[in-house]
C-alpha cells in the first residue's frame, strides 16, 4: 500500500546569524589562513626594523699565571649597521605586504560572513518548505489519492481520473524529496563556512565565553 514517507529530523539551526558570523570569523580556515599571512608579514616587518638597530657585545676574561697576580678584561662593543638601503628595502616590502594581505584578509571574512548569510536563509527556506509539506501537502495529495482510488474501484471514475491522482501523488512527494535535498545540502554548506557542525556551535560559543579568541586587524 502507499503511504506517507518516513520524515527525517527537520533540526531548526540553534543560533543567530550574528553569532554564526562571530564563529566564522574564528573557525573558518579560509579566514584563518588568510590571518595568519597578516600575522607573518607583521612578524617579518618586525624582523627587518631590528636590522637597523646596533649590535651591543660584552666581554669578560680572567687571566691566571704561575707567577704574579691574576689579569681580568672587560670589554663593551658597539657595532652600527654602515649599509642600510637593504634593511630599509626590506621594510618597506614588508609595509607593502602587510598592506596586501589585510586587504586579502578583509575580504576573505567579508566572503565568508556573506556566504553565512546566504546559506542561513537557503537552509531556513528549505526546511520551511519541507514543514509545510510534510504538515499539510503530503498529507493532503495521499488522501485524495485514497479517494480517487475508491472512487476507482467503485466505478465512479475512469482509469484516467485515477492516474492523474496518482501522478500528483508521485510529483508532490518528489517535490518534498527536492526540498529536502537542499535543506541538507545548505545545512552542509553553512556548517563548512562556519567551520563548526551546527549541532556543536552552541558549545562553541559558550567555550568562547570563557576562552575568548581575538582574530582582528589592529
Amino acid at each position: 500500500s502507499l503511504g506517507l514517507p518516513q520524515a527525517p529530523d527537520l533540526k531548526d539551526i540553534p543560533v543567530t546569524i550574528p553569532e554564526l558570523e562571530k564563529l566564522s570569523s574564528i573557525n573558518n580556515p579560509l579566514y584563518r589562513a588568510a590571518m595568519h599571512e597578516v600575522n607573518h608579514s607583521r612578524a617579518m616587518r618586525t624582523h627587518h626594523n631590528l636590522q637597523f638597530l646596533p649590535d651591543f657585545g660584552f666581554m669578560y676574561e680572567k687571566e691566571t699565571a704561575d707567577a704574579g697576580p691574576a689579569g681580568r678584561q672587560i670589554g663593551v662593543s658597539v657595532t652600527f649597521p654602515i649599509w642600510l638601503s637593504r634593511p630599509w628595502g626590506l621594510t618597506q616590502s614588508a609595509k607593502e605586504h602587510i598592506s596586501e594581505a589585510e586587504s586579502t584578509s578583509q575580504a576573505m571574512k567579508n566572503e565568508v560572513q556573506k556566504m553565512v548569510n546566504t546559506e542561513f536563509t537557503e537552509t531556513n527556506t528549505y526546511l520551511t518548505q519541507a514543514k509545510n509539506y510534510v504538515a499539510g501537502i503530503l498529507p493532503e495529495a495521499q488522501s485524495a489519492l485514497k479517494i480517487t482510488r475508491h472512487q476507482y474501484a467503485s466505478g465512479q471514475i475512469d482509469f484516467v481520473r485515477f492516474l492523474e491522482a496518482f501522478r500528483t501523488w508521485i510529483q508532490t512527494n518528489n517535490e518534498y524529496q527536492d526540498k529536502l535535498y537542499r535543506y541538507g545540502e545548505h545545512w552542509s554548506e553553512l556548517e563548512r563556512w562556519v567551520g563548526v557542525p551546527l549541532d556543536k556551535v552552541q558549545e562553541a560559543l559558550d567555550q568562547e565565553k570563557v576562552m575568548p579568541t581575538e582574530m582582528t586587524h589592529e
